[in-house]
């Protein structure tokens, strides 16, 4: 039975407000939109006199919590189904068996790390980079090397 062995939640994805979580399973890699960026954009008016004088800080603030409702109940819903379900939600972008993956590339600089996932899904081959903080770049590494040890490289 497939089970899910870690999940990273907010990694960035090709823009700075994609937000994905990963779930790496017993058998594949799960990768899930929890915020495209358009969710809780449609709170933005055209501006006002008023917001001339005062700013537009109250409409950030606004949008900021609208964006982090909509990535909280997407979890929330996405947290009780099993890795068969998820795959069949419109929230799931790519599933990946391990053995589809032909390379996994691990690039870190000063500023960022970047880990990018090749893969040949269909018949075509496609990649995905998302940016991972320090730790979960560590993890990332440790668990690959472990469920898929044959397609990890890493740059400088």
């Amino acid at each position: 039975m497939e089970t899910i062995v870690k999940v990273f939640n907010n990694v960035r994805g090709n823009t700075y407000d994609t937000i994905l979580d990963l779930l790496f399973t017993t058998k594949r890699l799960l990768i899930l939109e929890i915020l495209s960026p358009t969710d809780g954009r449609d709170l933005r008016v055209a501006p006002n006199l008023l917001s001339f004088f005062i700013g537009s800080a109250g409409l950030r603030r606004a949008e900021a919590m609208k964006r982090y409702q909509i990535a909280s109940e997407r979890r929330r819903k996405l947290m009780h189904l099993t890795p068969e379900e998820i795959v069949r939600e419109k929230e799931c972008l790519v599933e990946v068996p391990y053995n589809l993956l032909s390379k996994v590339v691990f690039r870190r600089s000063f500023l960022d790390r970047v880990v990018t996932f090749n893969f040949e899904k269909e018949g075509v081959k496609r990649s995905l980079a998302v940016k991972l903080t320090r730790e979960q770049y560590e993890d990332m590494w440790k668990l690959l090397g472990d469920l898929a040890p044959y397609v990890c490289e890493e740059k400088s």
